[in-house]
């Protein structure tokens, strides 16, 4: 048996003797939170797994026939201007069909990409909008200050001397000297009557734009009528805050794909140790997960959850899965997806099924102070379901951030980095007798006199994988930690940024990293089983039935 110890010396007082397949329910946590905690320096992130991602479209039509109750079919619907699209980047240009297919789902006809302007812009076309509404400054000796070659050399025309000819629109249409459109991460979006474009008032208030507009915020896209001036516009530009300042840009030309960030790059620790704590009663779960990818999923190979922390009072539950549980996709297209054949039917496809291998190992205390200990392994076939809610923190900031007000700040951190919670639960298919599989199990019990007990049986059940993992990890490095909100719940007014561990006000907490946490206790493999010791000259303890179903 090897053990590792981390901080706190042995100790465990509530650990009691369960039946192996009820075990191990996630620890209550307090309620009450006091405040974060700073992650200490760590060694470097290793060795993980990596990878990118692609566009799933299917993901993104079971988005929407979850949250929207529509289905967009291929997301690639005809409307006007969509061969504007050739232009502009081919990831946003994904997302504008996409917009235009939840539109038209919802009855919507009438609108499409505005000709000329409303796509991608040249940097003359965006310098002519620049001025309308706008003139040279000039200086006290009323000669010119600049030359028109900057931003800075404008100023908007009074209200007085403005025409139909320098100010059509009455106002100034831009602010920006350079534009997201000029890079090809923009539309604006026409009026459309019988095919034809028409410069009449867009559809704003009608269920289809709306239903438009809350489809942009799950892409993590920006609706310019955030802004609030500029209705008609959608942009989408993740990690990036200023056209003027993407690297390699150059006005008048779409970015290509190299130069947007669109999420699909992914770094990921091997192992992942989750651990809670909770010091009145002196509490404590472990669950750490071999981790590993397989066909755009991230998958298990192996967990153990350790409950307690050493010495005589403490339990291990070891499995090992083949093929590797199927836990998470590596990626989402919107700012959630969740997974759960509960609440949707669709989700049974998929389910899978696994070899599971699983040795547990219960180490207790009898009323007198005498240690007894029972191990047992368990075999047979897993059906099962996976739960799954993951959220996009950096689309969710994009759309806080860019929609302004108090209580943007602490999400300025996320806009620049691709942040993902994670929460999973897999659970057996139990879908009456038919799904029962034959469960192998074989044990051994030593008793308060200190002679053991052998059983095994074959029967009729579920295997358990007790997997229940929750955990933020910064896609870009492959760190891990806690998820920025809880931290919000926190300190709302704290920065957002990916933090270790967090701690409550009872000092109790919850740390997560990619090695074992600073006063976490951890068994990484099953103990051997106890040494034989029968009782003399009793019959063989075969089928005395101590393990339970």
């Amino acid at each position: 048996m090897v053990m590792t110890r981390s901080g706190l010396p042995p100790s465990g007082t509530w650990v009691s003797r369960l039946c192996p397949v009820a075990l191990f329910a996630l620890c209550a946590l307090p309620a009450a939170l006091a405040q974060a905690q700073d992650p200490e320096p760590e060694p470097e992130i290793g060795p993980y797994i990596e990878g990118t991602a692609a566009w799933d479209a299917e993901l993104v039509r079971s988005y929407f026939r979850k949250f929207q109750e529509v289905d967009i079919g291929a997301g690639t619907p005809d409307y006007p201007g969509r061969a504007m699209l050739d232009d502009l980047n081919p990831e946003f240009g994904r997302r504008i069909d996409v917009l235009m297919a939840v539109y038209q789902a919802h009855g919507g006809n009438d609108i499409g990409i505005a000709p000329r302007t409303g796509g991608l812009r040249s940097a003359a076309d965006q310098l002519a909008l620049y001025q309308q509404c706008r003139e040279i400054r000039t200086g006290a000796n009323g000669r010119p200050v600049g030359d028109g070659s900057r931003a800075s050399d404008y100023q908007e025309i009074p209200a007085a001397r403005r025409t139909a000819a320098n100010c059509p629109a009455g106002r100034p249409v831009t602010s920006v000297w350079v534009s997201w459109h000029n890079l090809g991460v923009a539309v604006d979006f026409g009026l459309y009557v019988n095919g034809r474009y028409n410069n009449g008032p867009l559809p704003q208030v009608s269920d289809p734009w709306l239903r438009m507009v809350q489809a942009a915020a799950d892409l993590g896209m920006i609706w310019g009528g955030w802004f609030p001036w500029d209705p008609a516009h959608f942009e989408w530009h993740p990690k990036e805050d200023s056209a003027s300042g993407v690297a390699g840009a150059v006005s008048g030309t779409a970015l290509t794909d190299d130069q947007i960030d669109a999420g699909y790059d992914w770094k990921l620790p091997t192992k992942l140790f989750v651990w809670y704590s909770d010091p009145d009663p002196k509490e404590e779960l472990l669950r750490v997960f071999d981790l590993n990818a397989d066909s755009g999923w991230v998958v298990i190979t192996k967990s153990r959850v350790i409950k307690g922390h050493g010495g005589d009072e403490w339990q291990g539950h070891w499995s090992t899965f083949d093929p590797p549980l199927r836990a998470f996709p590596i990626w989402i297209p919107a700012v959630k997806l969740v997974l759960n054949e509960n609440a949707w039917p669709e989700d049974e496809r998929l389910r899978s099924q696994c070899q599971m291998k699983q040795d547990m190992d219960f180490h207790t205390l009898w009323s007198d102070g005498t240690p007894s200990e029972q191990a047992v392994s368990q075999s047979g076939k897993l059906i099962y379901a996976p739960s799954v809610d993951v959220f996009d923190r950096q689309k969710e900031a994009n759309v806080v951030v860019g929609q302004g007000g108090a209580g943007r700040q602490p999400y300025a951190w996320l806009v620049g980095n691709s942040i993902y919670t994670t929460r999973v639960s897999i659970e057996p298919v139990r879908a009456g007798d038919a799904s029962m599989q034959t469960i192998t199990t074989r044990g051994r019990d030593v008793g308060h006199d200190g002679y053991t007990t052998d059983d095994e049986s074959e029967l009729d059940g579920w295997m358990e994988p007790m997997v229940y993992m929750e955990f933020a990890w910064n896609r870009d490095t492959g760190e891990v930690g806690v998820d920025p909100m809880l931290v919000a719940n926190i300190d709302p007014n704290a920065s957002h940024a990916l933090q270790s561990q967090v701690r409550f006000e009872n000092g109790g907490g919850m740390a997560v990293a990619y090695h074992l946490p600073d006063g976490a206790w951890d068994c990484p493999e099953a103990p051997e089983w106890p040494a034989e010791n029968k009782k003399p000259d009793d019959t063989p303890s075969h089928g005395s039935g101590f393990l339970r179903p």
